[in-house]
């Protein structure tokens, strides 16, 4: 399944759909703001996911506002927000990712990053953060990907599934690490909800690392947290529930 996300960011970019002529500066003067101090200074610190569709589970909030959706979040507690900027799959585009920036917290740039003309359009967007899977792209070309990014005045998170690729992630300077629940090179996307724990626990003291995907309460959040994650970001739970900044609120309460 990543081999074909991958394909298709190749694709966009060869069409143009990041071409930054397309897209008006939202980047503010002095730059966004900083998504790990947002994690750091939160009191729960949950990145509140805007995703109109999955993959996985087909449509869960189709013509989402993700602008009114951030400030609800945002209102709510969220210590960020990650928007996706993928249509095939996902229902995300670069237009959701600059509505994202309305809410005023550090907005995540969730796309299958493979070329630095994404990470342009990510800066241009307004965005704070950007996501590099390392199996997406290897360890040489993440390593230049991240560097790319600071350079830009980008923050970079790097998504792993397991020890080894912890390890490797832990050495490319990184502002964030995450640990995917959720294995997005196996088929059918299987969800593990122990395994963001797991990988984490092997590596205490190692660079603040957020736990993606598979969270669905209140007590999966706290278990997350309290296994070490830096942070923990929720999707299709909020994107599915009658009221999303409802249902944020009673997972930063519990928790």
């Amino acid at each position: 399944m990543l081999s074909g996300f991958v394909a298709a960011a190749r694709a966009r970019v060869d069409a143009g759909y990041y071409d930054l002529k397309k897209i008006p500066d939202f980047c503010p003067p002095r730059g966004p703001p900083s998504l790990r101090a947002a994690l750091a200074q939160a009191r729960v610190p949950v990145i509140a996911e805007i995703k109109p569709a999955s993959p996985t589970l087909g449509a869960l909030r189709p013509g989402a506002d993700a602008g009114a959706l951030a400030r609800s979040f945002v209102a709510a507690g969220a210590a960020g927000i990650s928007a996706l900027a993928v249509e095939e799959g996902f229902g995300g585009s670069l237009a959701n990712v600059i509505d994202a920036t309305q809410g005023g917290a550090p907005v995540l740039f969730k796309d299958f990053v493979v070329d630095d003309a994404q990470l342009k359009a990510a800066r241009r967007c307004g965005a704070s953060a950007v996501l590099l899977i390392l199996d997406a792209t290897g360890e040489a070309d993440t390593a230049r990907l991240v560097e790319r990014a600071r350079k830009l005045g980008l923050e970079s998170l790097v998504e792993v599934y397991d020890e080894e690729g912890y390890r490797v992630a832990a050495k490319l300077g990184a502002d964030l690490l995450g640990v995917n629940n959720r294995d997005l090179r196996a088929p059918g996307l299987p969800v593990d909800p122990s395994r963001a724990a797991r990988v984490i626990r092997a590596f205490p003291g190692g660079p603040p690392t957020l736990a993606l995907s598979g969270v669905e309460t209140a007590r999966d959040v706290r278990r997350q947290l309290d296994a070490g994650a830096a942070g923990v970001l929720v999707g299709s739970a909020l994107m599915r529930a009658l009221d999303p900044a409802a249902a944020l609120r009673s997972l930063l309460v519990e928790a």
